[in-house]
């Protein structure tokens, strides 16, 4: 009799501190902080109404803000200067052999802004898969400095030409990101871009884009 009552004493024991454990809610995962900020190498290409297309390699700084678990809206940025060509115009209404010498300078700025859905539920995961939508903004502009020439190479004139085209691409594709720590990421993206701003297709279609870099999370949480 007295060794039944020491066993069920002593199960009794066992379990009341793993019931108590058994009730105790598991902590939710840290959610995330609301804004963040980023910078990624990026390369690609852009068609633009023309039917010709441009290409950016540049850095590209981000900003975002998380709007719920899963969802965020980033705005990122990309300029590109680079010096063109050099060419030269015999025109048919150039006399005694003159002739225009152009040297060119490209200046391309993007403004992607772009939803970022996870396809992973839990946002605690290190390793994160997402997809990404939006549109990309394109401004591109070439300055021309213009020198009419003779025929024995003599300058006879100088000017200055510029244009400007302005287009809107749809953006999709996909990225993923990898957690160092609760704040910092590493990131990657590849997206394709395609013009809207023209019914009529550029010869350049669908030009991809990939960019990787790092961003960091702050502010209140979600």
């Amino acid at each position: 009799m007295l060794l039944r009552r020491s066993i069920s004493a002593s199960l009794l024991a066992t379990a009341l501190p793993l019931a108590g454990f058994a009730q105790t809610p598991v902590a939710p995962a840290a959610p995330l902080p609301r804004f963040f900020v980023g910078v990624s190498g990026s390369f690609g290409g852009y068609p633009l109404p023309t039917k010709t297309g441009v290409n950016v390699a540049t850095a590209a700084p981000t900003v975002g803000l998380q709007l719920r678990p899963r969802l965020a809206l980033q705005l990122s940025g990309a300029f590109d200067a680079s010096h063109s060509y050099a060419g030269i115009d015999y025109g048919p209404a150039l006399p005694n052999g003159e002739y225009l010498k152009r040297t060119s300078w490209n200046r391309t700025l993007v403004v992607p802004v772009l939803g970022r859905y996870a396809l992973t539920r839990r946002v605690a995961q290190r390793f994160q898969a997402d997809v990404l939508g939006g549109v990309s903004y394109v401004r591109f502009n070439v300055r021309s400095d213009v020198f009419r020439m003779s025929e024995n190479g003599t300058v006879l004139a100088t000017g200055e030409e510029t244009s400007t085209t302005h287009s809107a691409c749809l953006t999709l594709g996909a990225g993923v990101r990898y957690a160092l720590c609760p704040r910092f990421e590493l990131t990657a993206e590849a997206v394709l871009n395609r013009q809207i701003i023209s019914k009529t297709l550029s010869s350049y279609g669908a030009n991809p884009n990939i960019a990787a870099g790092v961003r960091y999370r702050f502010g209140k949480a979600l």
